[in-house]
C-alpha cells in the first residue's frame, strides 16, 4: 500500500516557494490556510513557517489527499471468499453448539432422574428397583420433577410423544425407533425435556426404562443416540445408562451402530455419549 502524500496546488501562474520538491508537503505540515495581502499570499504551516508565494492573481490552496483504495472488484472478491468460509465454516459451528446444549441437557437429566429415585427410597423406606409396580412408575415420580406437562399415557398434545403422531428414528437415521419401550407414561419438564416411561414390572425380566429426549419433540433430530437417551432401573436399584455393564443392552454393533437395521438402534448409545469425550464430535453433522 502507498504511503498516503500530500499535495498543495495554486491555482493561477504563481510560483510557490517551498522547502519541499515538486510542491509535496510532508504531512506533518500540512495544516494550511491561505492569507491575502494585496498581490502577495502565503501558506502557513502548523509550526508557523511561512511560505511565500507570489502571484498577480487570486488563488486557492486546496488538499489532494492521496489515499489507498479497494477497486470493486477486490471487494466483491473479497466478499465472495468470506462468504464461502462462512459457508463452510457456521455449518459446522451450529451444530457443534447444538450437541453442546443437548450433552448438557443428558447430564444434567441423568443427575436430576437419579437424585429422584434417591429421594423416593428415602420416602418410602426401601429401595425402587425395576420390579416396581406395573405401570405406575411415571405417576409415582411426578411429584419429584418440575413437571411443565403431564402427558397421561397417550393422552398427548404437541409437546409429548404419541405413537401415531410423532416419529423418533433409530440411530442409523434409517429406520423408525421402536414405540413399545416408551409408551407407559411421560410428562414434559418446564426446561422442554420429554421424560418416556416404560414400566413393565412383571415377569423375571423388569423393564423399567425412562427415556429422556433432551431437547423436547419439536427440535430435531429425535434420533436415539442424538438427543434420545434411555437409562434403565436395574433389580437392584441402579439408575445406569443404557449400554452400560448390567443393563439391558450392551451391544453395540447391533444397539448403538451406524450400519444396525434393528429398530432399538441406538438404545445402548447412552453410556457413550455420557462417558466418550469424542461421541458428539463423531455424530453426523
Amino acid at each position: 500500500m502507498l504511503k498516503p502524500r500530500y499535495r498543495a496546488n495554486f491555482g493561477g501562474g504563481g510560483q510557490a516557494s517551498l522547502s519541499s520538491p515538486c510542491g509535496i508537503i510532508p504531512k506533518k505540515h500540512f495544516f494550511v490556510f491561505y492569507k491575502q495581502n494585496k498581490q502577495k499570499s502565503y501558506l502557513s504551516t502548523i509550526d508557523g513557517t511561512e511560505w511565500q508565494a507570489y502571484s498577480e492573481n487570486i488563488f486557492a490552496v486546496r488538499d489532494i489527499f492521496s489515499k489507498a483504495a479497494f477497486t470493486l472488484a477486490e471487494v466483491l472478491i473479497t466478499i465472495g471468499i468470506i462468504g464461502v468460509v462462512a459457508s463452510m465454516t457456521v455449518p459446522g459451528i451450529i451444530n457443534d453448539t447444538r450437541y453442546a446444549e443437548i450433552q448438557a441437557s443428558l447430564k444434567k437429566n441423568y443427575s436430576v432422574i437419579s437424585q429422584a429415585f434417591k429421594k423416593m427410597s428415602e420416602e418410602k423406606g426401601y429401595t425402587i428397583t425395576a420390579s416396581y409396580g406395573n405401570l405406575i412408575l411415571a405417576e409415582d415420580m411426578k411429584k419429584y420433577f418440575r413437571i411443565g406437562f403431564d402427558c397421561k399415557g397417550y393422552n398427548y398434545n404437541q409437546y409429548c410423544y404419541h405413537p401415531t403422531k410423532t416419529s423418533y428414528k433409530t440411530f442409523s437415521g434409517t429406520e423408525q425407533a421402536a414405540n413399545s419401550i416408551i409408551d407407559d407414561g411421560g410428562y414434559m419438564m418446564t426446561d422442554g425435556s420429554l421424560y418416556l416411561f416404560e414400566n413393565a414390572g412383571g415377569g423375571n425380566r423388569h423393564t423399567t426404562y425412562i427415556t429422556v429426549d433432551t431437547n423436547s419433540i419439536k427440535k430435531g433430530p429425535n434420533r436415539w443416540g442424538y438427543d434420545l437417551f434411555t437409562f434403565q432401573l436395574t433389580n437392584d436399584g441402579k439408575f445406569l445408562p443404557m449400554g452400560a455393564p448390567d443393563t439391558h443392552y450392551t451391544d453395540m454393533d447391533t444397539y448403538c451402530s451406524k450400519n444396525s437395521s434393528s429398530t432399538l438402534n441406538g438404545i445402548a448409545c447412552t453410556e457413550r455419549a455420557l462417558n466418550d469425550p469424542n461421541y458428539f464430535k463423531n455424530l453426523d453433522k
